[in-house]
């Protein structure tokens, strides 16, 4: 009976190999196969490719393909150099109609040494299809990630309008009236937009969901400022007048 594990199949492959014992190889092959797990994936892989195994790589690089969000958080991934990293990458790319654990994997590599990463992001981010991002996950991108990624042309020049476009979509108002929206203390507002006649509205309404209201809202005084690089709004000093008919100012 042999003694076979993942520690050990690797040197009794190798031992049997030079020895020319095939039965044996045979046997280590199949355990291989069956072995195949998220931490020992990349090994038994890098192992194939050494001795050619292609059958062996084809089934590594499948399973990795489909476990690559879990396989991505493993050391071994997160070392690989950036040709092994975009190839699976790729690889996950071409498979997935949604790319939601691609654009994470993509992440968990360039994080794990962000100091000498930072020049493939461009490289890398350019494999995803952002119209194959979910919503949910790309408003979570948008909105919540680290300062870094707010600063990226592919941040500014992508995600961002691809998020808000996606945003104007939904909040289209039924009869052919289109307007941007937002929610405050519970009340739904909208703002501009046009109406049935196709003529440009100035006004602002809002619905109170508690009540079942809507009406024109009252004048405001507040100023906010809105920053494009960090995606952050501000309160800024307010009017001394209030006044009706918001305006948008970009400085």
């Amino acid at each position: 009976m042999i003694d076979i594990s993942d520690k050990t199949v690797c040197q009794l492959y190798e031992a049997s190999d030079y020895l020319q014992f095939n039965d044996v190889k045979g046997y280590c092959v199949s355990f291989f196969n069956d072995a195949l797990a998220v931490g020992n994936c990349l090994g038994f892989r890098s192992f194939a490719q050494r001795y050619q195994l292609l059958e062996l790589v084809g089934k590594c690089d499948k399973f990795i393909v489909d476990n690559l969000e879990l396989v991505s958080k493993e050391f071994q991934f997160t070392e690989l150099f950036i040709d092994e990293a975009e190839a699976l990458i790729a690889l996950k790319q071409q498979q997935d109609s949604c790319q939601d654990s691609t654009f994470k994997t993509i992440l968990n590599w360039i994080k794990h040494d962000f100091k000498q990463r930072q020049q493939f992001i461009g490289r890398l981010f350019q494999l995803i299809d952002v119209k194959k991002l979910s919503t949910a996950f790309l408003g979570e991108v948008v909105k919540e990630s680290e300062r870094w990624i707010k600063r990226l042309d592919f941040y500014f020049d992508v995600l961002n309008p691809e998020y808000i476009a996606r945003i104007e979509n939904q909040s289209a108002v039924p009869g052919g009236a289109a307007a941007h929206g937002g929610a405050r203390e519970g009340r739904v507002y909208t703002f501009g937009g046009l109406d049935n006649s196709s003529n440009h509205l100035n006004s602002i309404e809002s619905y109170d969901p508690r009540e079942g209201k809507r009406g024109d809202d009252d004048a405001s005084k507040s100023v906010e400022a809105y920053d494009r690089r960090i995606n952050e709004w501000k309160i800024e000093t307010n009017m001394e007048t209030p006044r009706f008919g918001a305006s948008v100012l970009a400085l």
